[in-house]
């Protein structure tokens, strides 16, 4: 993209249409200025409403930041299970399959859950509870991450990244 917004190559194209239309203009007078008017305020319009598109589009981009240890694993952007909750569902990477809770008797999963570079404080939460109360609680099941955003924010539209972390064995 070049400095003042536009495309790269998109300025030197309508130069390029606007000449040649003109000079179809000097060749047939008459017929030609309709079409070229016509084309020419079209590449105008186009120009004018991509500029400012462009620019607004790439001002809201935010770049992710990189995860917090190096044995970090990014979660795919959540979907909400229940609609008047605060609780979201992830797929598991396969490498952390083997560390989930079996059960609520057996909650042996050592995995913890950033979001951003902050270890959210509730693991092992019941599911009901992650949709009341959310705040950061979260459950590691069988093929699935279950959590909240920790201020009860849309997990899905945030900016933040979630980031699965194994502690290194002591």
């Amino acid at each position: 993209m070049a400095a003042d917004g536009c495309p790269e190559g998109a300025r030197e194209a309508l130069l390029e249409l606007a000449e040649r239309y003109h000079s179809e203009d000097k060749a047939h007078p008459g017929q030609a200025r309709k079409r070229s008017s016509w084309a020419i305020a079209a590449a105008l319009t186009i120009a004018l409403v991509n500029i400012p598109l462009v620019t607004w589009v790439h001002s809201g981009y935010v770049e992710p930041k990189g995860p917090p240890f190096p044995n970090a694993y990014r979660l795919p952007t959540p979907y909400r299970i229940y609609p008047n909750g605060f609780v979201y569902s992830s797929l598991v990477p396969p490498q952390l399959e083997r560390f989930a809770d079996e059960d609520d008797d057996n909650q042996k999963s050592p995995v913890l859950l950033y979001e951003d570079d902050k270890l959210l404080p509730l693991p092992h939460t019941r599911g009901y509870v992650i949709a009341e109360k959310g705040m950061g609680r979260y459950s590691h099941q069988k093929g699935r991450f279950y959590f909240s955003s920790s201020d009860n924010t849309d997990a899905r539209s945030n900016r933040r990244s979630y980031w699965l972390v194994l502690p290194a064995a002591p």
